[in-house]
């Protein structure tokens, strides 16, 4: 059977102000609460070479990861059913890639769940930035949050961009009795929604 091998918590931070219950300052807050200087989000093309260059540079900082390169993206995201989770590449100023990401607006456009993301070392709040930024201008979400594996999600400081723990659940993994004991341990894991959630058709 499965064991627990930690929990999954879900990451959140306000975009404007109905998120502060304050609407009526919607305009104002969200303004302050948008970072001032940040990369931007690029749409990613089919086969996008940059993910592989992010890819490739960010799989050595983590220890248990699923595979995210140009074919991933380009399969799980680009070439999905629903189209619901567009993907983006994230850069800075002078053009160069930091990040890969896929969004997805959910609860009625009031909420931008992060699907996925990962970054060049060094560079995940730059991203994270960058998509709150999108957040604030491109959509109506009052929030944005995405799932992280607990350990992982405090490891890598979340609250400097402006998330905090929101509610958590268990993290089930099944391995043979004399498996790899790696794959139990919960501080070994980079975990993102898109390693759980489905396509849908409709």
């Amino acid at each position: 059977g499965s064991r627990e091998v930690g929990t999954v918590t879900r990451w959140a931070r306000p975009l404007r102000g109905a998120a502060l219950k304050l609407p009526a300052l919607d305009g104002v807050i969200a303004t302050a609460l948008k970072p001032r200087r940040s990369a931007r989000l690029e749409p990613m093309e089919p086969m996008d070479e940059r993910v592989d260059q992010i890819w490739n540079a960010a799989k050595h900082e983590l220890r248990l990861a699923c595979v995210r390169d140009a074919p991933f993206y380009t399969w799980r995201f680009l070439a999905a059913p629903a189209g619901a989770e567009p993907a983006f590449v994230i850069v800075d100023r002078k053009g160069k890639a930091l990040g890969a990401c896929a969004l997805e607006t959910m609860h009625e456009g009031k909420t931008l769940r992060i699907v996925d993301l990962f970054a060049l070392p060094g560079e995940w709040h730059a991203c994270l930035r960058a998509i709150a930024r999108y957040g604030a201008e491109e959509t109506s979400a009052r929030i944005a949050d995405i799932k992280l594996f607990t350990l992982d999600g405090r490891k890598r400081h979340m609250w400097r961009s402006g998330f905090t723990e929101r509610e958590n659940k268990p993290f089930l993994c099944m391995i043979p009795k004399d498996g790899d004991r790696r794959f139990v341990d919960p501080d070994r894991w980079f975990f993102c929604g898109a390693d759980s959630d489905l396509d849908r058709l409709e």
